[in-house]
């Protein structure tokens, strides 16, 4: 029952998350030698239900990109916290070659290792009662929430084109397909 909360929990946020972004980084960003942070709020049926911030930086061959979720949401009449982690190292085209990802509220606290060699996932699972490895073979390049939209960026994202990923789910482990495209571009004014 816990886990189909939370992978419920995770696409949903996922799905939020990436909204926000498309909504906030247009026009296209560069990616320069300096640190970059986006903050989204995360909201849920219009109420504010938490926030998120990613962070890319460039390192050699590549990019670290940190990401830290906090989102409140409502379960079996009860309000619960829940905070995520991400830490992943990416090539210049911002795949991954691994990640860290971490998971904390009051009914679970997991840690999951990755990394990718060859066509496959490398993983090890820590929770405060049990630790797992196992390797994953991979229909495809796996990815995270925080890397999806530098490396369409990246790619040279397009009005009215799709865009098939296969998105990796740390908490279930599974990888699925997602569909993403851009209707349409504007401009906006913040601050």
């Amino acid at each position: 029952m816990h886990k189909t909360r939370f992978t419920v929990v995770s696409f949903l946020l996922l799905s939020c998350v990436i909204f926000l972004l498309f909504s906030l980084l247009f026009p296209q960003p560069s990616f320069s030698e300096d640190t970059q942070e986006t903050w989204s709020g995360i909201y849920i049926k219009g109420k504010k239900s938490g926030h998120s911030v990613i962070a890319i930086r460039p390192i050699d061959n590549g990019y670290a990109i940190s990401e830290k979720v906090e989102l409140v949401f409502k379960a079996m009449n009860s309000y619960q916290k829940l905070i995520t982690a991400a830490n992943i190292n990416t090539n210049k085209d911002f795949l991954i070659k691994s990640f860290t990802y971490q998971l904390q509220s009051e009914a679970a606290n997991l840690t999951v290792e990755g990394k990718l060699i060859n066509s496959n996932l490398h993983i090890k699972t820590s929770s405060p009662s049990n630790i797992q490895e196992m390797t994953l073979p991979l229909k495809s390049h796996p990815f995270l929430s925080a890397n999806i939209v530098p490396y369409l960026f990246k790619k040279g994202i397009k009005e009215n084109t799709r865009y098939r990923l296969s998105i990796f789910d740390p908490t279930t482990l599974n990888q699925d397909e997602m569909t993403v495209e851009l209707i349409n571009k504007e401009r906006r004014k913040i601050g």
